[in-house]
């Protein structure tokens, strides 16, 4: 929960004269609902060197190292892997060289180099590349590897391949025919589902207590990976039903294989101590089976899905007549830091290197009139190059506006959010997110109309930033965190595979498997691209209950005042 929502509720909570609200408790680290930051992506990098000159290799061979960066591109640099021995006259191809798991919300730096063995022994440095891995996610590059005379003497390719995710699986079990000699009619049953793995259990889920007259459980979510391994091989699991009564206890079990299983066919459940096990006491039935397929942040910028990024500036301050020129100065400081920070972040999603430039908080030329959405530019078009070009459209602005005492932030949401919808109901066009950074340094003018704008902008492929002008690095870190969870959540909530258009948009990304064994998240063929049954009333149910929360997934708020 943001601090927008928290002030909606308190504002809502005055106006029907309601108590004071206390502030909510943190969720413990851990529970699933506080981690925003969607499926995790492990990418396998494979290098391919290519030797252009192998005439200025003495020794006919060369080393390959890799150095990582935690700081910047200028390092220090960390040895973290080497090759043996390679020769000059071969292509050498590294394949999985290297696994690392993709950050969205700093540049992950790296650097390589060919070195050589000399006459004594030692290693010579011949020539060196950095790199980022946010540059090699959409695709392959071609590095050339240059030494210190100048001359190209080697390139090296590196592309790049996701891992498969475990997929979630929902499914619902049942119990009819229970021997009423073992349970009575008013008995309180719940089931306990296991893999079975050389003899090893280990339980996936527990249910709720139902009533013996409608032994029909919620839906659950279990894990591929859980439920079938890491080889997605057919596994076992045993259903035991159990009742809450002491004296009645565990009802039955049955082992049985997923294959079997997921068929939805009855499934008899046995009694040791029934007839010596020999005759069914009832059975289960798996009524649901269910795979969801969950899409990362990189499968959608994989799939020619593009970030736009915008900027608004908020000119305003709070005492207008006391400015001095420190202030002045501080402020253009200030929105330099958070521009220069968010373009170097930013510029491997941004290949155009344009830039949405807005302002608002202020009295525009040439008739000083009031403005909360114009042209960062002063001019008609919106469209910066560059960082370079946003701080000088700031710059003139600054030099020219006047700033307001307050500024309202939900003309520029709404404009932003606007137009991340028009684009996305564009037929023939990639999918584009919209990303919406808002520095500011003052308050809330318009709290309502920002609130109401905030949830217009929720049905919109847009993420808002709110960014105060102090703000630490670490601050705008964790703001950045959450737009790749964001943007995939979006387009699955309204069916948008990977690769596609809104327009040709699959019917969701569920779909009953009951034939098949999970697939994994970069399968082949048509089988991969499941379907959603949106007509379920439990579906529709949770829906509603999620509804409120949904609304407000696009705002992200950072306040470090």
């Amino acid at each position: 929960m943001n601090m927008v929502r928290i002030r909606h509720i308190m504002e809502m909570r005055r106006a029907c004269k309601a108590p004071p609200l206390l502030p909510p408790k943190l969720r413990k680290e851990g529970s699933e609902s506080t981690d925003r930051r969607g499926p995790k992506d492990v990418m396998d990098l494979t290098f391919r060197v290519n030797t252009l000159a192998p005439e200025r290799y003495p020794s006919s061979s060369f080393y390959l190292h890799l150095y990582e960066s935690q700081d910047s591109s200028e390092g220090p640099w960390n040895l973290i892997t080497e090759t043996d021995r390679l020769g000059t006259n071969d292509t050498a191809v590294l394949e999985d060289f290297l696994a690392i798991e993709f950050s969205f919300e700093r540049l992950q730096w790296f650097k390589m180099e060919i070195a050589e063995l000399s006459e004594n022994g030692v290693k010579v440095f011949k020539a060196s590349e950095i790199f980022s891995i946010a540059q090699i996610c959409a695709g392959p590059i071609i590095f050339p590897m240059v030494d210190q005379s100048g001359y190209r003497v080697s390139e090296v390719e590196i592309w790049s391949q996701l891992r498969d995710r475990t997929q979630p699986i929902v499914m619902q079990l049942e119990a009819k025919n229970l021997s009423t000699k073992l349970v009575s009619s008013n008995s309180n049953v719940y089931i306990e589902v296991y893999r079975v793995d050389d003899d090893q259990k280990r339980m996936l889920y527990r249910s709720e207590v139902a009533k013996q007259t409608k032994l029909t459980w919620r839906p659950f979510t279990v894990q591929s990976d859980d439920l079938y391994g890491t080889d997605r091989m057919d596994s076992q699991i045993e259903i035991v039903c159990i009742s809450e009564e002491d004296k009645e206890g565990v009802i039955g079990q049955a082992l049985v294989s997923m294959e079997v299983a997921k068929a939805m066919e009855a499934i008899p459940i046995f009694n040791e101590t029934y007839k010596q096990g020999r005759k069914p006491i009832g059975e289960v039935r798996i009524c649901r089976y269910q795979q969801l397929r969950v899409c990362s942040f990189l499968d959608y910028i994989r799939g020619g899905t593009s970030l736009k990024f915008a900027i608004a500036i908020d000119f305003s301050i709070r005492d207008p007549q006391n400015l001095t020129h420190n202030d002045y100065q501080q402020y253009s400081n200030d929105i330099e830091f958070v521009v220069r920070c968010l373009g170097e972040t930013l510029e491997p999603f941004n290949p155009n290197n344009s830039w949405l430039s807005y302002g608002f908080g202020a009295k525009i030329p040439p008739h000083y009139r009031d403005s909360n959405n114009f042209c960062l530019s002063l001019d008609v078009d919106a469209t910066c190059q560059g960082v370079n070009g946003v701080l000088n459209a700031f710059g003139k602005s600054h030099q020219h506006v006047h700033p307001l005492p307050g500024a309202k932030f939900s003309q520029i949401i709404y404009h932003l959010a606007k137009q991340a919808q028009n684009n996305f109901n564009r037929a023939g066009e990639p999918p584009s997110y919209f990303v919406l950074f808002v520095i500011t340094r003052g308050s809330i003018e318009d709290l309502k109309e920002t609130v109401q704008a905030a949830i217009f902008a929720s049905k919109a492929p847009i993420s808002i930033v709110f960014i105060g002008n102090d703000m630490s690095t670490a601050f705008l870190e964790k703001a950045l965190q959450q737009i790749p969870w964001q943007c995939s959540t979006f387009y699955m909530q309204n069916h948008v595979l990977p690769g596609k258009s809104s327009e040709e948009a699959s019917g969701g990304l569920m779909a009953p498997s009951s034939s098949r064994r999970p697939s994994s998240a970069h399968g082949q063929g048509e089988e991969e691209e499941l379907r959603m049954r949106t007509s379920s009333s439990g579906e529709q149910t949770r829906n509603r209950r999620h509804r409120l929360s949904n609304e407000m997934r696009s705002m992200t708020l950072d306040d470090s005042r």
